[in-house]
């Protein structure tokens, strides 16, 4: 679990929400509607984009080496706020930044 809260507040209320309680955010352009696991909805006058800025995202990358003869696999998985959020991007890059260390300190023979 996140210690990590989305902050939101408008003229009326502040509310503090685990991102992970967050089940969807719909939006008719000027207000957004956040759904949280339990039911709960609140409308906030924000439009979509804005709420994604402020959302976490899961990014992950699974992917096995030597590619020739595979040996080892490895799942790398990444939590970043806002956007641009690509798991193959990032999680890869990740990925292929953690294989090369351990190419260059000899722990793959």
């Amino acid at each position: 679990m996140s210690n990590k809260v989305l902050i939101i507040s408008n003229a009326n209320e502040l509310v503090r929400i685990k991102p992970e309680r967050v089940v969807y955010v719909v939006s008719d352009g000027n207000y957004s509607t956040m759904v949280l696991h339990d039911k709960t909805e609140y409308v906030f006058t924000m439009n979509l984009a804005h709420c994604q800025q402020m959302m976490e995202y899961q990014l992950g990358f699974c992917g096995y080496f030597p590619a020739d003869k595979p040996k080892y696999r490895m799942i790398v998985s990444l939590n970043k706020i806002g956007l641009p959020a690509s798991g193959g991007g990032m999680a890869g890059d990740a990925f292929h930044n953690i294989v090369e260390w351990m190419i260059d300190n000899g722990m793959m023979k």
